[in-house]
């Protein structure tokens, strides 16, 4: 069975900050997440941040500290 690489969109709404994951999170999906967190995070402020795995079908364990990381941040 193909795995379907790791689509997310961002949301940027007055009240909160959204990420929608979507797919596998995979090694390479991690680090462009990564990445666009550390950009999005600058302009958070004092909005919420939301992180929607609904649609996140699956990830290997070296990836569960995004998972802690994105929590500690809320």
């Amino acid at each position: 069975m193909k795995t379907r690489p790791l689509q997310y969109y961002m949301h940027d709404r007055p009240s909160a900050f959204r990420f929608e994951l979507s797919g596998e999170l995979d090694c390479q999906g991690e680090c462009r997440l990564d990445q666009d967190w550390r950009t999005a995070s600058s302009t958070l402020g004092g909005r919420r941040l939301v992180v929607d795995i609904t649609f996140l079908t699956g990830g290997s364990r070296s990836n569960s500290h995004v998972y802690s990381v994105e929590r500690s941040s809320q």
